[in-house]
This record gives C-alpha cells, sequence and structure tokens, in this order.
C-alpha cells in the first residue's frame, strides 16, 4: 500500500540510551527534511481564538536537518498475519499427503488461506471465498485448473485431508467439535476430485514453500484459525479416521505427529516470545513477516482444560487476521548517534514535507535508566501508549477545547489510513476477535504532537510544567522498568507518574513494590493505574493483553484464551489476580465519567499537624475547581482507597472529590447485581498518603490532575493553580530525607 499514504515513520528502538543508535525507519512520498526535536510540550490544542488551551506548544530543534532532504522513498506496507515455511526435503506430490483443520469465526473477510508450491510457482493455492448469501467456501486449486469448493460450517472446525495424483486433486473432510460428545466423526466424508491434463503438472513437481496467510500480490489473509497444517508422506495418514487423527494428544503432539525427520513439515503454534510458530518436523526454516495470534484454542480444545499448560495439544492453533500488522518493515532512512550527554525525555524525528503541511513525528524515548543525573525521575507509562497506539476516535480521551481542523494533524492522518499502520488494544479485528497484541515498529500516530490530550500528549503537560517551575528530573520508561525491576528506580528519592498508567507488567509490578518497600517515594498523579496484566516479547517490541474475567474492556477473552501466549500467565485485572492497586499505591480505578470534572474537598485527615505541609498555601476546604480537561482536577477515570482491597493501614486520607456528573459511574467489576445511578458514595477521587513498607505514596486518584497543574484557565491569571501549589509541596517534602510522618494507629 502506497497510494495516497502520507509522510509516515517510525524509530527503533523506540526507547534509547544516550550514546546508543537510533534508526528512523520512513516512508517519504515526497521530498522531506527530517530533524531530530525534543517534544518538551507537545499540546496543540487551540481556543476558538488561536491561541493555546493549556501550555504552549513546545518543540524545541536538537539538531539541524540530518543531510539533505530524503526522498521521494515511498515504502510499501503488506498487512495480514503472513509464515513462510521453506521446506527443502518433501517429497513430490504423488507421495505426499497435506492435512490442515480450519475454522471460521462468524464473521471476517475472504482471503488467503495456504499454498503449497515449488520454486516455479506450480502446486496447490487455498483461499477462502464468500459466495452468495454470504456462505464461507474454500477454493482449493492446483496450478493447470484442477479446482474444488467445499464449504466452511459455521464456526466448527473443517478437517481437510487431500492430495495429487495424476490427473487430480483428491479430498477428504471431517466437520469437528471438539467441544461437544461424539462431536469428531469416525469417517471421512468424501468429496469428488477434480481432475485436468493442463499444463504444467503439478503431480510432476515437488513442492517446497508452505505459506500460510498472505501472498505476494497483495492478497491479505483470511480471517481465521489454522490449526494441524501438516505435509507428511502419504502413507503416514492414509489409515486414520478423524477420531484417531484427533485422538490422545492433550500433553502433546500425538503419535503420528511426533515422528521426525525429512520429508515433512507440521506447522504448530509455538507459545512464548521471538516467533508464533513451530515445525514440529524441526526441518522448516520459517518466517514470520506478521506474527498470527497463538495460545488459543485450536481443533482438539474439548473445554477440559483452560491453559496451554495443561494441555498444549489443544493449543496448537495459528489465528490468522487479514489487518495484522505489528511490523512495517521498512527499510531504515537514517541513523542517528544519541549523543551521550542528552537528557532523558521525549524526542521525535520530524519530518518535513516539501508541500508545507504539518510535519509528521516519528517519536522515541531517551531514558535514564542506568545513567541517572537527578534525584527525581518521572516514569512515562509507554506500555499503555502501546495499548492505546493509533485508537479509533471513541478511545483517545475527550475532546477538551474548541479546535481550529488543523489542531488534530496526527488524528486526521490516522483517520484517513486506519487501520494501515495498526490496530490498538482497544479494537476488533474484522472477525470479530479482540486485538491482543500492539507494537512500535509502526507509524504511531497518538504518540505525537497533533494528538488530543490522552496517554503522551497528556504527559507531555507535566514534562511541560516540571520544567517552567524548575525542576529537574529524569525519564525513564515501562520499558526500562519492565527490563530491569527495581534497578530502574534505585537512583531515585523521588518519582512521579503520568496521568494513566494503566498497563502493567508483573515485573512492572515487583519491580515498583520493591522499590517502595526499599524507601522509595511515589507521586501517582494520575488514574485508572496498575489496571491489567501484561505481557512483553521484547525480542518483538510487542506488548499483550488478555481481558480475562472481569474489568472495564472493550471485548473480553473466549473461553479457555485468558492465559498470555508470551509469558503463559492468566491475564486480566490486577485486581483479579490478588494484587489490586490499593495494595501498591493506596488507591484502585473505582469509576469513570467523561462529561465534566470535579473538585476535591478535605477531609479530617488533612488537619493533622503531621501533614499540613501537602496543603501549605491552600487554604480553601475545596480545590481544584478549574482545570483544562473537563473543567476540574477529579475527572475521567478515578481511583478510591478501600481498606478491603488493601489500602495500607496508616493511610492518610486527605480529600475526596466531589459534585460529579451523574455519567461517572463505577466501573463493572465493583458491581454484583445493582448500583445506584447517581450520589454513589463509591464513585470517587482519593486523595491519600499511604505508607508501603519503607516508602510512601501519595495518590490522587484522577487521570485530570495533570491538566489541572497550568493556570490560565477559566480567565483567572496564570500563576501556580491550588493543584501545582499541593503538588509542589508534596514534591519537595518528598525531596527531604527526613522521615515521613505515620497516621497513627486508632486508640482502643
Amino acid at each position: 500500500m502506497t497510494d495516497g499514504a502520507p509522510t509516515a515513520g517510525y524509530a527503533r528502538p523506540w526507547v534509547v540510551q544516550p550514546g546508543a543508535p537510533v534508526a528512523l525507519h520512513a516512508s517519504l512520498p515526497q521530498r522531506t527534511r527530517v530533524d531530530v526535536v525534543r517534544l518538551v510540550c507537545a499540546n496543540t490544542e487551540q481556543r476558538t481564538d488561536g491561541s493555546a488551551h493549556g501550555p504552549a506548544a513546545r518543540i524545541v530543534p536538537v539538531t539541524e536537518a540530518i543531510g539533505d532532504s530524503h526522498g521521494p522513498a515511498p515504502q510499501r506496507l503488506a498487512p495480514g498475519a503472513q509464515i513462510l515455511a521453506a521446506c527443502d526435503a518433501l517429497p513430490p506430490w504423488p507421495r505426499l499427503c497435506l492435512v490442515l483443520a480450519v475454522q471460521r469465526l462468524a464473521r471476517g473477510r475472504p482471503g488467503a488461506v495456504l499454498s503449497l508450491l515449488d520454486d516455479q510457482g506450480v502446486g496447490l493455492t487455498i483461499d477462502l471465498q464468500l459466495a452468495a448469501g454470504g456462505q464461507a467456501m474454500l477454493h482449493l486449486c492446483l496450478t493447470g485448473g484442477a479446482a474444488l469448493e467445499v464449504p466452511l460450517p459455521g464456526q466448527d472446525w473443517l478437517l481437510l485431508k487431500l492430495w495429487v495424483e495424476a490427473g487430480g486433486l483428491h479430498l477428504r473432510t471431517a466437520v469437528c467439535r471438539a467441544s461437544v460428545p461424539d462431536g469428531v466423526p469416525d469417517h471421512w466424508q468424501s468429496v469428488p476430485p477434480a481432475r485436468t491434463s493442463a499444463a504444467p503438472r503439478p503431480w510432476d513437481t515437488v513442492p517446497r514453500l508452505l505459506r500460510l496467510g498472505s501472498r505476494p500480490g497483495g492478497l491479505a489473509a483470511a480471517d481465521l484459525r489454522l490449526d494441524l497444517v501438516s505435509v507428511v508422506r502419504r502413507e503416514t495418514l492414509d489409515a486414520l479416521p478423524p477420531r484417531a487423527l484427533l485422538a490422545g494428544a492433550a500433553e502433546g503432539p500425538a503419535a503420528w505427529e511426533q515422528a521426525q525427520g525429512p520429508g515433512q513439515c507440521l506447522l504448530r503454534a509455538r507459545l512464548g516470545t521471538g516467533r508464533s510458530t513451530q515445525d514440529l518436523a524441526a526441518q522448516a526454516s520459517i518466517t514470520e513477516p506478521q506474527r498470527p495470534y497463538t495460545g488459543v484454542r485450536g481443533v482438539r480444545w474439548d473445554g477440559r482444560f483452560h491453559t496451554p499448560a495443561q494441555a498444549p495439544g489443544h493449543y496448537s492453533a495459528l489465528h490468522l487476521q487479514s489487518d495484522t500488522l505489528l511490523d512495517a518493515h521498512w527499510l531504515p532512512t537514517l541513523q542517528w548517534a544519541v549523543p551521550d550527554d542528552l537528557p532523558s525525555g521525549a524526542y521525535a524525528f520530524r519530518l518535513q514535507g516539501a508541500d508545507a503541511s504539518p510535519p509528521a513525528y516519528a517519536s522515541f524515548f531517551v531514558s535514564a535508566a542506568g545513567r541517572p543525573r537527578h534525584r527525581v525521575a518521572v516514569l512515562l507509562p509507554t506500555f499503555s501508549y502501546l495499548a492505546y497506539a493509533n485508537a479509533v476516535p471513541d478511545m483517545r480521551g475527550p475532546l477538551v477545547a474548541p479546535i481550529a481542523p488543523a489542531t488534530h494533524a496526527a488524528e486526521s492522518r490516522l483517520d484517513n489510513l486506519h487501520p494501515a499502520h495498526g490496530r490498538s488494544l482497544y479494537e476488533r479485528h474484522p472477525d470479530g476477535h479482540g486485538v491482543l497484541w500492539a507494537g512500535s515498529r509502526r507509524p504511531l500516530w497518538s504518540v505525537s504532537p497533533g494528538h488530543r490530550p490522552w496517554q503522551f500528549v497528556a504527559d507531555s503537560w507535566l514534562l511541560d510544567w516540571l520544567d517552567r517551575i524548575g525542576q529537574p528530573v529524569d525519564v525513564v520508561t515501562d520499558h526500562d522498568l519492565h527490563r530491569l525491576g527495581q534497578a530502574a528506580l534505585a537512583p531515585y528519592a523521588v518519582v512521579l507518574t503520568g496521568h494513566h498508567p494503566e498497563y502493567t507488567s508483573t515485573a512492572m509490578w515487583d519491580g515498583l513494590w520493591r522499590w517502595l518497600n526499599g524507601g522509595g517515594r511515589l507521586l501517582y498523579l494520575g488514574g485508572n493505574g496498575w489496571y491489567w496484566r501484561t505481557t512483553v516479547d521484547a525480542e518483538a517490541d510487542l506488548i499483550e493483553v488478555r481481558r480475562a474475567e472481569d474489568g472495564t474492556r472493550p471485548h473480553m477473552a473466549a473461553p479457555g484464551e485468558s492465559h498470555c501466549a508470551f509469558s503463559g500467565e492468566y491475564g486480566g485485572l490486577w485486581r483479579r489476580l490478588g494484587r489490586p492497586p490499593q495494595q501498591l499505591v493506596g488507591v484502585g480505578m473505582a469509576a469513570q465519567g467523561f462529561d465534566r470534572a470535579a473538585p476535591y474537598r478535605k477531609l479530617a485527615d488533612a488537619q493533622a499537624p503531621e501533614v499540613a505541609f501537602v496543603f501549605d498555601g491552600v487554604t480553601s476546604d475545596c480545590f481544584g475547581q478549574t482545570g483544562w480537561w473537563g473543567g476540574g482536577a477529579s475527572g475521567w477515570e478515578i481511583d478510591r482507597s478501600d481498606t478491603d482491597l488493601g489500602t495500607p493501614a496508616g493511610t492518610w486520607w486527605l480529600a475526596r472529590s466531589e459534585g460529579h456528573a451523574a455519567s461517572m459511574l463505577r466501573t463493572k467489576e465493583e458491581l454484583l447485581s445493582h448500583a445506584p445511578l447517581a450520589q454513589d458514595a463509591k464513585a470517587r477521587s482519593d486523595m491519600v498518603l499511604a505508607p508501603v513498607g519503607n516508602g510512601m505514596v501519595f495518590a490522587v486518584g484522577s487521570m485530570t490532575w495533570i491538566g489541572a497543574l497550568h493556570g490560565g484557565q477559566g480567565g483567572e491569571a496564570a500563576g501556580p493553580t491550588d493543584v501545582a501549589t499541593v503538588t509542589t509541596n508534596v514534591l519537595r517534602r518528598f525531596l527531604d530525607p527526613v522521615p515521613l510522618p505515620r497516621k497513627p494507629a486508632p486508640g482502643p
């Protein structure tokens, strides 16, 4: 795909250390000037008079133009899952048999399923086509014209065994549903052979290349699942009926699948990181331009087991999607050596085309992990940035200002091409299956100026505010915390979060817990944090989320598919996994609503002299009544304290929000059967000082807190807001090494 595609690019690696190289991979349809900029503030929101809504953008050049202008050099995309297996020792067609099982969900796009060809492109192709009335048909075609069509059953598996003899294509089928009694038949159904005498004659050739999914020429993969894809010698399966072919394989491959050696290729799902596919015969050389999903139910799944670790033979399927784009595979345009002395922070390659349209940005982060400079760090939630990357408009956060048409240039470009640059974890594929994996090897339009304040752009407001108050900080990322654990945070006395650190791996949770217990001090300045377990394939720059059991979610894991393919861990809410956010940071997700934001009111603990530093200079009991995001400091997605969920004993409950709109509703995991739609006392933000081990957490429980740090909203002066005063007070006190006060235990 290149026609009409905009200038776009991405950086590898996405998180880079000073002194290391970072490459720009770009598609440039026109001559383009490239430089590197620091994204101090990526805000482009405007009022109707053209002035900034919130802090003005600060995009600071780091370099002059890198080289002469680049391009035109457009680069193509080839979406759709695709696996290539080069098999050098297969026998000629008359001596082999091809087995595969195919399942199509209730909907999805037609497309390429499989091809088995020789070096000249002669052999067999299988496509999924839609007949009149929407009936899904498998179209099997030999080079030379012999073709068969068989209907796919609705959501059941179709098991196929086919072979080629002189003159034609032979096929046997069986409809299988292993999850019900007697769901796998004892006998094959015969299909009349398709005969041809035309040249070239596949039965005179030796196949070599087995391809699953998308094929060259632009035919994308069909939306379906494949299992038991096997090229074996005919005598191996001649006497096996369907039931015998599927039997006895919960713990691993069946007997007929275990004979390794030349002359066969048995492609199965591979769980773990690095790649999705393995050859049980250990003969094929496999490449995966776009990886299919694994950790999904296969043709043998009978409902007895719900994790691949218990029954790997039930999870050997590959789920192909027509729109998969995990890696653009663009060639590098240029490479830039990050200077050793470059401050950590958010950066981008800025791509300015000759047509003077708004530039495109390929963002990356220079991390201080392992090379600290300051006592304070901002932990940027890069896993959450990936989860929301390239999301549809409904999942980009509320519109916060009257905007001019050019204000959201990145969003406009995304809308014009979506989903060509890959989907977010908040979407579904064309067959209705939820998106499970997201990565950084593609243009990330939502991690860029020209996007509304949600995720990265929102967090850049925090970076801007810290810079304006003269507070030097390092930047570290989720990627660093996942990779290094506690060591990523160990150099810092204080760490601040962004506004929405929703996606967290086990290694991240453990690392933050250990840092806090060792005496770390955290300002949690967001809401809906530490919500979904996230697993990582660092080799492929991917994250994975399985939305098991409960939670506010755009889709839910299918039965038996709640375990992550990358790690084997059970997915879902950290709350359901026995680690509610309240244990870690004192508060956890309580409610969401986007109509407007609300203020806080001080509580009795705020009057205690031990915590007087928090509200020094804030005399009113009600504060946070203004803000750039919804008009207040508490909004969008909000967290509350709850001792039943693990808020530590000795927590100071300083303030809570009040006056939310009726649309601020408690989250689904909070509800058993019914909750009042208004005046719900548990739909609130809590501001707390929570002791965690030897450390301390200041939590505000709101995604819009950072949007109230900058002054000037509502016609007021541009001086410090009460929200800024509170945040500054806590930050300065947390930097003081004097021990923080613990709330006395209540008397008898």
